[in-house]
């Protein structure tokens, strides 16, 4: 009968003090303007921006280069991340620190690549190029690479 007794009071003792834990947390949360938990706004959470010397037929690129070989008439630049919503991804290209142009696509799966290729076309002059990549307007990095060097 004793450890009857025992067994019952330590239940009870449980049962309060889980009540006491639920009164605290929802006590805390209410005194910090917390509240009852919302579903976060999804984000597209940026894991890596890289130069490829080619995309495959779905779009993905198929190497990872620091930079271009003299000659090269094509660069690209590839964004990789979670799929949570779409975004737009903008790349603003540049060469010896003055402003080439500025192209942008949507991003509605985890990845995507934007190119430049010289007006007219030809080959891309060597020297120090960078480019500032943007996610929904906001500068992510800058990813710089030269070309012939």
């Amino acid at each position: 009968m004793n450890r009857r007794v025992t067994l019952i009071a330590m239940a009870t003792a449980a049962i309060i003090c889980m009540g006491c834990v639920a009164v605290i947390s929802w006590g805390y949360l209410w005194l910090t303007g917390g509240g009852p938990y919302e579903t976060p706004t999804p984000h597209f959470y940026v894991t890596g921006v890289h130069l490829t010397t080619a995309v495959d037929g779905n779009g993905f690129p198929v190497d990872q280069v620091d930079g271009y070989p003299e000659g090269t008439s094509e660069a690209i630049i590839c964004l990789a991340g979670n799929a949570g919503v779409p975004v737009v991804f903008t790349a603003r290209w540049f060469h010896n620190g003055e402003f080439l142009a500025e192209n942008s696509r949507p991003v509605t799966t985890y990845a995507g690549c934007l190119s430049y290729h010289p007006d007219p076309p030809g080959p891309l002059p060597p020297g120090t190029y960078s480019v500032e990549v943007y996610v929904d307007g906001e500068l992510e990095r800058t990813v710089e690479f030269a070309v012939g060097r």
